[in-house]
Order: C-alpha cells, then structure tokens, then sequence
C-alpha cells in the first residue's frame, strides 16, 4: 500500500511525518519524492546499494532527410520545436519525450536519444528501504523521475510516500499512484488557501484522504474550521513544540528517540492505516 504525503505549500511538515511514520514499520518503505529539493536522507542516512539513472527520450533531426514540412512543428503541444534556418530546433526543456514528431515524420528524419535528467537512489536505512529521487541541476520535467520510482517501489510493503509541494504534475503522479493520501495542513490563512488547492486535485482524482494538522495551537484555527465544515477526517493535531522543532532541525527521529513522540506518532499511524482500511 502506498500512502502520499501531500502539502497545498513547503514546510507543513511532511517529511517530519512520513520519516517518523516509515521509522516505526518494519521493513517499510520511505520514498522521497520531492525530487527537486529531497532532505529525507538527512534523518535516515541510508547506505546507498543501488542507483538507477533516469532518462527522458528526446528527439534528433537528421538534416539530410528533413524536408522542411514543419508538420513536427505544428503537431508539437508544448512548443518545444521550431523551423530556423531550414532546420528544425528543439527546446529541450519544453520537450515532454511523447514520441510525437518522430511517429508524424513521413520522411524518417527523426530518431531518439536518451537524455539522463536524474537518478534514483535505492538504499538502507536500520529496518527501513530507501528511495530517493534526485533531479539534475537545469532540468525541469520532475514527473518522469516520480513515474519511475513508483515503477520501482514494491507495493506490497507498506510505502510512505514524500510527495512534492504544490498542485502541480509532479504532485498529480504521486496522487495518482497512491492508496490512500495524508495531507499536511498547518493552521494558518495562507496554509489554508494552499489546503484548498491540494484539496481540488484530490477532488478531482477522486482519492481517498485525511487531514494532519501541524501547528495547530492557535485561538483561531481557521483550517480546522474549514475542514471540520466539509466533514474531512482529521487523523490528528500536533501542537507547536519548540523541543519538537529543534530536534526535527537537527535530523533527530523523534518517533524512535523519545517515548512521548513515539506514542504521538503510534497513534496517527494507527489513524492513517485505520481510515485506509488496511490489514
């Protein structure tokens, strides 16, 4: 089973709570999927035993069999080529890899070549399986490298999931592949307008899901309010703590270290997999 850890923003607290969660399952599985800025390793420091590159396909222009048709060009959604100088062009970056141009190309003028735009790193850590996806500097499609970790990831464990920040691509690939998602909320106006983001996509995908609210000792909580309102589960609330937070700062497990956080956590993971309906 796999269970996403998602946020509307940065900084709710995902890996705080996916690294802790992962540390009390034997034999679990901890993915870092934010694969832009992953810091997963730097709580469980895990002995790397393998490391799959990842590549994008892109297209090559063979000069002498082009004809200057442009129908690559114009079938081309994300604008990713252009006819200059009697040549075609290609942006890299924009390049999405679907194989389009080269199947259109009547005159067998296109071939493909693989592009590493990031690795994955497969490892160990005490009792606790690894994954961590790694995007290289200047490259900017992060959803193939996610595709390819969910690809990799056996299923049959129990996957605890750290999915980028945000509603974009990289974030729908992760809800998309998961059984059950865990949204991070913190308790404030901005983290609720950003909570209603996440909340639309889940919408959309029609996933099934529940509510940690991070920081949630205020006077007036208005992401409590908000999901209390739509009847959205709520599988626990963490106050804010400073002995929490400087030893979440310092790479520290608190769910292994300190018998009071582990408790706390033992009873979301019992929440989280009970409105999974795991077994």
């Amino acid at each position: 089973m796999v269970i996403a850890f998602l946020s509307g923003k940065g900084g709710t607290g995902k890996t705080l709570f996916s690294v802790n969660l992962a540390s009390l399952v034997k034999d679990s599985v901890y993915m870092d999927c934010d694969v832009e800025e992953p810091n997963g390793h730097l709580f469980l420091h895990p002995e790397i035993l393998n490391q799959v590159p990842v590549n994008k396909i892109i297209p090559v222009f063979d000069p002498d069999l082009c004809v200057g048709c442009r129908q690559c060009v114009d079938f081309c959604r994300y604008n990713a080529l252009a006819f200059i100088h009697n040549q075609v062009h290609i942006e890299g970056s924009l390049c999405h890899g679907c194989g389009g141009c080269k199947i259109i190309c009547e005159h067998q003028a296109v071939r493909e070549t693989a592009h590493e735009i990031g690795h994955i790193d497969i490892g160990k850590s005490n009792k606790i399986n690894t994954m961590t996806g790694w995007m290289n500097v200047i490259e900017e499609a992060a959803t193939p490298i996610i595709e390819e970790m969910f690809d990799h990831v056996d299923k049959t464990k129990l996957v605890f999931a750290d999915c980028p920040p945000g509603a974009s691509c990289s974030v729908m690939a992760c809800i998309k592949n998961a059984d059950y998602v865990v949204v991070v909320a913190e308790a404030t106006l901005y983290g609720q307008e950003n909570l209603k983001l996440i909340l639309e996509l889940l919408t959309e995908f029609n996933s099934h899901y529940g509510i940690i609210l991070n920081q949630s000792n205020t006077q007036d909580n208005p992401v409590k309010r908000y999901i209390m309102e739509r009847n959205i589960p709520i599988l626990g609330e963490v106050n804010y703590e400073l002995e929490l937070a400087k030893r979440s700062s310092m790479g520290e497990i608190v769910s292994i270290s300190k018998s009071r956080y582990h408790s706390m956590f033992k009873k979301f993971l019992y929440q989280i997999l009970k409105e999974a309906n795991y077994e």
